[in-house]
């Protein structure tokens, strides 16, 4: 967990020091840092940051929390953290910080807020690629939000309309992995890997590296073709950590998650495909903050931690919930 934690400072953090002119902010960050897991690190942060003077100082805090919590998956905290930090005054860019808060409102299925945020004067933006996130996020809320094959067809015109568009070519390798993901069509994964060969998004579809954890995506609607590879993907054995985990109960994996649906039809569809492959698969319900209800397709951890590789390797993507 240490070693997820330096990652992260260094990812994160780096810029952050840099802009903060106090190092009141750079001291409780690199304090926290020091604790023993990522969760004692979260909630160390979170008690002291009211202990900052300045606006700026907490500002970098907020911002280094914010990006925290969304590695560790607590969007809707995350989310929170960066509206926080972007209402302050500092050298963070708050631009930014708005978009990282839509980013998470989307992986916390509260499509809503994510276009209200993006309705904000954020909008105004002077920064091309701020602007090109807009315009691609937003398209994200609404094909998070659609219900049907038919609410899709708008947004999927949009992003269509992007592919000439040279304002939004700091974002098409995500336009184009959105057009596949959701049409299945093989011409957007051909153009992908013919402009862009060593995108992140490339090696999805190519299937050296999985979409998930990004839960968002696991909102929209998608062809039954998409990610294909990624199903058949053999597992990489990881190189046996030179540090011992600390033996935290809050960072236990209890059960992946497989899908998520606002229909319980689709649910249970999910549900019943993953029971003919011999895994007890359950439903449970979740409410979010947004008021939205949602079905979860989970099936629990054994003793032998293994039901993430089981699934992968029977060719249900996932991804772990931990407690």
């Amino acid at each position: 967990m240490k070693h997820f934690l330096g990652f992260a400072i260094f990812i994160f953090g780096f810029s952050l020091f840099s802009q903060t002119s106090s190092t009141a902010a750079n001291k409780l960050i690199l304090e926290a840092a020091g604790k023993a897991s990522v969760n004692e690190t979260i909630s160390f942060l979170s008690k002291n940051i009211s202990s900052l003077e300045t606006d700026s100082d907490k500002k970098a805090a907020f911002s280094f929390l914010g990006a925290l919590q969304e590695q560790a998956g607590k969007f809707e905290a995350a989310k929170k953290s960066y509206t926080s930090a972007a209402a302050l005054a500092g050298s963070t860019n708050s631009e930014k910080l708005v978009i990282s808060a839509v980013r998470c409102a989307l992986n916390s299925g509260d499509a809503e807020s994510a276009l209200s945020f993006l309705k904000s004067s954020v909008r105004d933006s002077n920064d091309a690629y701020i602007q090109a996130q807009i315009k691609l996020y937003e398209q994200w809320a609404f094909l998070c939000k659609a219900n049907s094959a038919k609410e899709t067809e708008k947004p999927v015109a949009a992003l269509k309309s992007f592919l000439s568009d040279k304002s939004m070519t700091s974002v098409m390798p995500s336009i184009l992995l959105t057009l596949w993901h959701i049409t299945g069509e093989d011409s957007y994964s051909s153009k992908l890997k013919t402009d862009f060969p060593s995108s992140p998004e490339t090696k999805i579809i190519k299937g050296e590296i999985n979409a998930l954890p990004t839960p968002f995506w696991l909102f929209m609607p998608r062809k039954e073709t998409a990610f294909p590879e990624i199903a058949q993907m053999p597992l990489k054995k990881s190189a046996p950590s030179s540090e011992k985990e600390p033996s935290s109960s809050a960072e236990k994996i209890v059960r992946e998650q497989l899908g998520l649906f606002r229909d319980v039809s689709n649910a249970n569809a999910l549900a019943e495909k993953v029971k003919s492959k011999g895994f007890d698969a359950k439903i449970m319900l979740e409410k979010r903050p947004s008021g939205n209800v949602y079905y979860i397709v989970v099936v629990d951890e054994n003793k032998d931690m293994s039901i993430g590789k089981e699934l992968r390797t029977a060719g249900f993507e996932c991804y772990p919930v931990f407690e």
